[in-house]
């Protein structure tokens, strides 16, 4: 009887712990969808903003987007602007196209 009474307070004991565990879980995943739907939300009308032709916006901040996505445009071509070509390689595709077609011919 008294082992009984023992284990029985024990697992009281591991079940409170248990359970207070779950709630901090609970309040953990409840956070993180919360972050996840606010985020969702963000981009959806962040997107709508730009992409929608049914908004109705001002000229002053189609302007201003337009002005933004050039500036990404440029940022981007001035990525690539400095790029050199591997000549080896365009030299090794050069001599196998000739090999190819003196193959072939």
């Amino acid at each position: 009887m008294k082992h009984a009474l023992c284990f029985l307070a024990l697992r009281c004991i591991w079940i409170e712990e248990q359970s207070m565990d779950t709630n901090g879980q609970k309040g953990t995943r409840q956070l993180k969808e919360r972050r996840k739907e606010g985020m969702l939300i963000h981009w959806a009308s962040h997107r709508m903003a730009i992409i929608s032709p049914k908004v109705v916006v001002c000229q002053a901040l189609k302007v201003k987007l337009k002005s933004a996505i050039e500036m990404s445009s440029r940022r981007v071509a001035e990525w690539f602007r400095n790029a050199v070509l591997d000549h080896p390689k365009l030299q090794n595709l050069r001599m196998l196209k000739a090999k190819a077609k003196s193959r072939w011919h």
